[in-house]
């Protein structure tokens, strides 16, 4: 989650020391201070964060006169979630699934590990609204129980995930007569019914 900066005192121009690029970023916001050369409120955002792990980073003033900020990765429960956290469906349905997600922050993403069976789409107008619809495959069919896992992620790459058990419905005979021979029945067997 990104925090925002505001430095105070000393003498402008400030930088900022102490980065490990693949640990955090920073930038600074724009209108603050005396332009683009003299930022005064900077934004962090960490990057890579577990618990416990310590980042340092330096506000350092024209004069090198510097003031150390200490970043500290602690556990904690996902900011979001989504509703239901999962759900099982018969790979005959069709229909589309429609999942809420709670606690999210600005733009949302959300994805499918498995986009031959269900895709996953954020409404435009409510960022809550996620649709499962069938996927490229166009039908849900499974040759065995199978797991799809739905992701969605935030602005703060907050994720959440619900997992979408398809159910494995068994074979299916299907018979209907032979159109060149009515006295004839043909008899198929799909994985799936139709």
């Amino acid at each position: 989650m990104p925090v925002t900066v505001h430095v105070t005192g000393g003498t402008p121009p400030y930088r900022v020391g102490g980065l490990i690029p693949a640990a955090v970023s920073f930038s600074f916001v724009e209108g603050e201070g005396e332009g683009l050369t003299d930022p005064t409120t900077f934004v962090v955002t960490p990057l890579l964060v577990s618990s416990g792990l310590e980042l340092k980073l330096s506000f350092i003033d024209s004069q090198n006169e510097t003031v150390t900020m200490k970043l500290t990765g602690i556990d904690g429960q996902p900011k979001i979630r989504m509703a239901p956290a999962s759900l099982t469906v018969s790979e005959v349905d069709s229909q589309n699934i429609e999942l809420t997600l709670f606690g999210y922050f600005g733009d949302v993403t959300a994805y499918s590990d498995n986009p031959k069976l269900l895709t996953a789409t954020v409404d435009a107008t409510d960022k809550s609204k996620i649709t499962l619809k069938t996927g490229s495959q166009g039908n849900r069919c499974v040759l065995s129980e199978t797991k799809v896992t739905i992701t969605a992620i935030d602005a703060n790459r907050s994720l959440a995930q619900t997992v979408v058990t398809i159910a494995n419905n068994g074979n299916a005979t299907v018979s209907v007569a032979d159109p060149a021979d009515p006295t004839k029945v043909i008899t198929t067997t799909t994985p799936c019914p139709p």
